[in-house]
């Protein structure tokens, strides 16, 4: 396999060829060149004429990679090339074609048609007189590029060579030399003219010291077209076309305008983004409007200047050109003449305008890369959005012109040429750099992937680097992928092409350990513990030989065969990188066994917990928590694990210092502390045999230790909790504070069985530490008092140390934190103390409000959950049922305010919890909060969508502004009107204030948090705490927010519309809406003047009419408060009963109405409805009087009344009953008397007498 690329030979210039073409350039008539005229940059400013050499010869000979090194020439003048560096050379699509230029002559050598090896003689032209150029005018630069055909059988028409000129013109010939087009661009001179394709576009570019013009591709293309076909023709000569004809170009300029051009690069299209856009219009006016057809295109560039190093820049096509002007421009010499041309506007005779003549305008700059350097040759690869710059200070930068930003800067290459080079493996293209640097005769190729340097060799230091060129082509054919070719041309003649191998691209470090790199990659890419050996003893480095060793680590995992391994490696002498390693490794192997073998040991029993600091009850929990876990075991770490977490790269560090993942940092505590929690041997062992010696400060081992036991769900029993404590005992010891270190992390731990043992076993080790003896100061004190210091220490008094008891309540807090969090999601201790007069009641009524539990079955479903039963034994005061149901009808209402839609029923459930509550003072409070943080609002954008309206809601309005559906907001009012129910009828008897009794263990675990834990500010307060201290609420304001809710209920339940609900009060009560419920504004009430009570009597009127049976009951309470007198909604429930059938519930409602016309008459045409119901049912024939009488009497009627069973008969005598009961005036007897007159006749029912 090839570790460096190839010079292959791949074109030859003979010896008689290259003197001729010299000869031509250098010699000739008496306008001969003496010279080669080349621009060139100084080195630096105070820099001699022959610059000393700064860079020695690199000496890559003896580095004895490549064996390709050819023979300098013993004589520099004898060699045929030797001048060709010191002239201008273009090369086009991999040296099919190769340009020289010099003063006003060019040479173009094509490869030879009957060698393809050999270069031969295309053209040698000397730019012709028809230009009128003067002597002085030289040729600056030039390039080839094809120009497209319409032929579909041909790639190219011909191959254009474009010159660049001293006095500001662009000449333009044939690869035969047949001048064809010349355009003055500029008073000076021109700098460079490049042809430049990417994957969206192409772009013909002049650039002069002061701007460049960028030349439409479409346009250049049509003009050369048309003159190589016009003097084809010999219809024309060049230089008439060239004063008729133009093209079109942008004329550009920096930003700044001083700075000037050095190069110009065309580096692509770029198409916006949308923040990109968003960015632009905001940056240009908030207010503008901008619309476009089509996303903006813009035009990159990149350019050097003799102030700026490098610069971004771009512009837009402004869309000047429209299409009839295109067509006018590029298709007027082929309209026929008859005429229309001049009537048109555009004659036969054209007038040109010059490209020197155009007006120039700002590239806008995007960025710039500021330095002293100037730039004195670059090489594009815009497919890949890379430059490589290389600058008069011997450096070369590559820069990423996507991003705007140096990515790379080789040192020490004075007077270098650089090239682009692909290589290819099937659809996998990797890139690379050519540095040619002369003053060390040295050819060298870099990965630009890696900047990996892939090979270097000597060559002649007279030679040049070449550019391959591409195959690019004006308006042809479009390949996004162009072979990138460099070339190295010796004094003898010989191009050779630059070969790299694709696998180059994959190295990732220098050339010095290439062949150790290659071995380590085929070995890892398939490894074979067989060959380690092998490979080993290959390795040349002795970097190379410990990453081997590393490589080896992860797939061994035997203990013995990895040691087996290790010892077979040779012993060198002294110490290094290798020996050190194997040394370290060693010795965690041994660690490794150690533990393994503490692992089959036999486990030790232990004492139990002790029973002298914490009481019966706290052991007993404890105990249970001991034995609560899983009781399967887990696997041992394999040795490759254990010695993949010790990281062997690195040495001994802090634990806090690596960035392991939690999974792995718990493995590998689980394995080191599991023989001594497990009770196979003693704390003190372990301590001094395994953790000393890992390559970890020990006193990140008692923080391993609380995370590893706060992360497990393994069983820990009696004896892992006693060696737990003894772990904190010694640690504590060791390293004083690592203990209050773990009580903290136990209280952090939101796995509160865990915790609650790592803060058990704490308070343990505490009780057993020495105390502190402080001294305190004497006091004199009498005699009198020593005698009773004296007799009450004869007294048998037990000392109580207080800090037990806070230990028991904590840990029983826990305990009930740890039950609560079986129902919910588990929080550390840390946070549920803050909160423990809240939290418990939160986490059950959480769990009822998403259970949606119904009030009747509360306790019930209590009862049945063992964690509840055990909660209120510990807590019986703070879930008491009261106070949760105040705290579950919260969380219902939380999660109705959060999502109205799918919780709208929590509403009701959430009264019926609050229905329960027994006291009316807590009661109002928890209403209180719940109206004015969940309710108010809503009710009132109700409210006030029927009053713009004047209807119901719509569906789509209600969903927006309300957030519930269309029929669900009368059910919404319905509630808002029995909450305000509810709170008069708590605030009717002003309730004294309530006292809530909170639970010894919290008060104490509040009062006597632990030492470890910063509690920031007082306690939260809890709903119960916040409710009993609400100010009680202004019953008549309740009242009459109660009458704007049942208002609008009833009118929204009835269909009312085009009524606003504002008519139905005064502007004094109208004002008072929505205030505060425990403010005090002025209601009238039912003190308001005739207008409003008209107005309330008309709705209440129509709601009798058109609403149900509730919306009447509802109505006739407003009618009550309102001091409505009359009986308008009293008869029509009448009437509705009578209709239905219901005529207990008439005459009931009957015994308190007074008799009206409306009523009786109404009453009898019901009358007359029936019997004919009756006739109809027993199929009796009427004379044609009656009938006539009874249809004319009943009228809608008798569509209208119903009965609940067909014996008709029953309902008229029923009927017959209520008339009897009824003291009629007389004048409202006569229907009655001849109605029973006809039942009588027919049927034998008699009415009235």
């Amino acid at each position: 396999m090839a570790v460096s690329f190839n010079l292959e030979p791949n074109l030859f210039l003979e010896k008689e060829v290259a003197d001729k073409v010299k000869n031509y350039l250098l010699g000739g008539n008496h306008e001969e060149s003496h010279r080669f005229v080349k621009r060139s940059v100084s080195t630096s400013s105070d820099e001699a004429d022959d610059p000393p050499d700064s860079e020695k010869p690199a000496g890559v000979r003896e580095w004895n990679i490549s064996e390709q090194a050819p023979p300098l020439p013993d004589s520099a003048t004898d060699a045929p090339l030797v001048w060709l560096s010191q002239c201008y050379v273009i090369t086009y699509n991999s040296l099919d074609y190769v340009l020289l230029l010099n003063q006003q002559r060019f040479a173009l050598l094509t490869r030879s048609a009957l060698d393809d090896n050999h270069l031969e003689i295309r053209c040698l032209k000397e730019l012709d007189y028809q230009l009128g150029f003067a002597n002085e005018d030289n040729i600056t630069c030039g390039c080839l590029f094809g120009l497209g055909t319409h032929r579909v059988s041909e790639a190219l028409d011909c191959l254009i060579v474009a010159v660049g000129m001293s006095n500001g013109h662009v000449v333009f010939f044939t690869e035969r030399g047949v001048l064809l087009f010349s355009e003055q661009f500029s008073e000076s001179e021109i700098y460079y003219v490049t042809f430049d394709q990417t994957e969206e576009g192409q772009q013909f570019t002049v650039v002069t010291s002061v701007d460049f013009f960028a030349v439409d591709p479409v346009s250049l293309h049509s003009t050369l077209l048309k003159t190589k076909s016009a003097i084809a023709k010999g219809e024309k000569t060049a230089e008439e076309l060239s004063k008729t004809l133009e093209v079109d170009v942008d004329r550009l300029k920096p930003e700044n305008g001083k700075n000037g051009f050095r190069h110009v690069l065309f580096t692509g299209m770029h198409y916006q983004s949308a923040l990109e856009q968003y960015t632009n219009a905001s940056m240009t006016s908030y207010n503008e409007t901008i619309s476009s057809a089509a996303l903006p295109a813009y035009y990159t560039y990149m350019y050097t200047s003799d102030k700026v190093f490098s610069t971004f820049a771009w512009t837009t096509d402004s869309d000047k050109k429209k299409i009839w002007q295109e067509a006018i421009k590029y298709g007027k010499s082929f309209v026929p003449h008859f005429g229309f041309r001049d009537m048109l506007g555009f004659s036969s005779t054209p007038k040109k305008k010059a490209a020197v003549s155009q007006t120039s305008h700002a590239v806008t700059t995007r960025g710039t890369l500021d330095d002293s350097r100037l730039a004195v040759e670059t090489a594009l690869e815009a497919s890949r959005g890379l430059v490589a710059v290389v600058d008069h200070i011997a450096r070369i930068v590559l820069i990423d012109i996507v991003n705007r930003q140096i990515i790379r800067i080789w040192k020490g290459y004075r007077d270098a040429t650089v090239a682009w080079i692909n290589s290819s493996n099937d659809e996998q293209t990797a890139l690379f750099l050519a540095i040619f640097a002369p003053r060390r005769a040295l050819l060298e190729v870099w990965n630009v992937q890696s900047g990996v340097r892939a090979g270097a060799i000597h060559v002649d230091p007279a030679g040049v680097l070449l550019d391959g060129g591409v195959a690019s082509v004006l308006c042809g054919p479009h390949n996004p992928k162009f072979q990138r070719d460099a070339f190295f041309v010796d004094s003898q003649g010989k191009f050779s092409r630059l070969v790299v191998p694709f696998h180059l691209s994959m190295i990732r470090v220098t050339s010095q350990d290439q062949h150790d790199q290659l071995l380590l990659s085929k070995f890892s890419s398939s490894p074979d513990l067989d060959l380690f050996m092998e490979v080993y003893s290959m390795l040349r480095t002795l970097k190379s030989k410990r990453e081997l060793i590393l490589l080896v680590l992860p797939l061994v995992n035997d203990s013995a065969r990895l040691e087996k391994l290790l010892n077979a490696i040779p012993k060198t002498d002294g110490t290094g990188p290798v020996e050190e390693l194997l040394v370290f490794i060693k010795r965690q192997l041994n660690i490794y066994n150690k533990i393994v073998k503490y692992n089959k040991l036999m486990i030790e029993k232990t004492s139990e917990v002790s029973e002298s600091f914490f009481n019966e009850e706290v052991r007993n929990v404890i105990l249970r928590h001991c034995n609560d876990g899983d009781e399967s075991p887990q696997p041992p770490m394999t040795v490759d694990e254990f010695l993949g977490f010790i990281d062997c790269k690195s040495t001994k560090a802090a634990l806090r210092d690596r960035n392991y993942a939690d999974a792995d940092l718990y493995r590998f505590g689980e394995f080191v502390f599991a023989p001594a929690l497990q009770g196979r041997i003693d704390v003190r062992t372990l301590i001094e045999s395994v953790l000393a010696e890992l390559p970890y400060d020990l006193e990140d081992f008692p923080d391993l230790l609380c995370f590893v036991f706060t992360k497990s769900h393994s069983k820990v029993g009696e004896e892992g909790f006693v060696f737990l404590c003894d772990f904190l005992y010694r640690f504590e010891q060791l390293y004083p504070g690592s203990l209050e270190k773990c009580e903290k992390m136990a209280l952090e731990c939101v796995n509160l069985s865990r915790a609650l043992l790592l803060y058990a076993a704490c308070c343990l080790v505490k009780a057993k530490l020495p105390k502190k003896c402080k001294s305190a100061p004497v006091e004199q004190i009498d005699s009198g008092e020593e005698d009773a210091l004296i007799q009450g220490c004869a007294d048998d008094w037990e000392p109580v140390d207080p800090s037990m008891e806070h230990a028991d309540c904590t840990i029983l807090t826990m305990h009930a934190a740890f039950l609560a969090s079986q129902l919910r999601q588990s929080v550390s201790f840390a946070k549920v103390i803050s909160s423990a007069r809240a939290f418990f009641r939160e986490q059950v009524g959480s769990l009822v409000a998403t259970e949606k539990w119904s009030p009747n079955q509360l306790e019930e479903k209590l009862k049945s959950i063992d964690c509840l039963n055990e909660l209120q034994s510990l807590l019986p005061n703070s879930l008491k049922q009261s106070l949760l149901c105040c705290d579950i009808a919260w969380e219902l209402m939380s999660q109705w305010f959060k999502d109205t839609l799918q919780c709208f029923d929590n509403f009701e459930l959430a009264l019926g919890y609050l229905a329960l509550v027994d006291d009316s003072r807590l009661r109002h409070g928890v209403l209180v909060l719940m109206w004015q943080n969940f309710i108010l609002e809503r009710f009132k954008a109700v409210v006030l969508l029927i009053e713009k309206t004047g209807r119901a809601p719509k569906e789509r309005e209600a969903r927006q502004q309300l957030q519930m559906p269309e029929i669900r907001v009368v059910e919404f009012l319905t509630r808002c009107h029995e909450l305000l129910k509810m709170l008069m009828d708590d605030v009717r008897d002003s309730p004294p204030p309530s006292h809530i009794q909170q639970d010894q263990l919290i008060e104490i675990a509040q009062s006597h948090p632990p030492a470890s834990l910063q509690i920031a500010g007082t306690s939260r307060d809890s709903l119960v705490e916040l409710a009993i201290r609400q100010q009680l609420v202004n019953y008549h304001l309740v009242l009459h927010h109660y009458h704007l809710a049942v208002a609008a209920a009833i009118q929204l339940s009835a269909g009312l519309r085009n009524h606003i609900l504002r008519v139905l009060f005064c502007p004094i009560g109208q004002r008072a809406f929505f205030l505060p419920l425990d403010s005090h504004p002025l209601i009238p009430l039912d003190r308001v003047d005739d207008a409003v009570v008209e107005r309330r009597h008309q709705f209440l009127t129509k709601v009798a009419e058109q609403g149900t049976d509730l919306d009447r009951k509802l109505a006739r309470f407003l009618s009550f408060e309102w001091n409505l007198t009359v009986d308008t909604i009293q008869i029509t429930q009448v009437l509705c009963h009578l209709r239905a059938g219901q005529d207990s519930a008439a005459s009931r409602e009957l015994s308190g109405l007074s008799q009206t016309d409306h009523l009786i008459q109404t009453m009898s045409r019901i009358l007359a409805a029936r019997v004919l119901r009756l006739a109809e049912e027993e199929k009796t024939v009427l004379t044609g009087a009656h009938l006539n009488f009874l249809n004319t009497l009943a009228g809608d009627e008798k569509m209208r009344v119903d009965w609940p069973t067909p014996n008709w008969i029953e309902a008229v005598q029923s009927f017959g009953r209520i008339v009897a009961g009824l003291s009629l005036q007389p004048q409202f007897v006569v229907p009655f008397v001849r109605i029973g007159g006809i039942t009588a006749q027919y049927w034998g029912i008699h009415i009235i007498d």
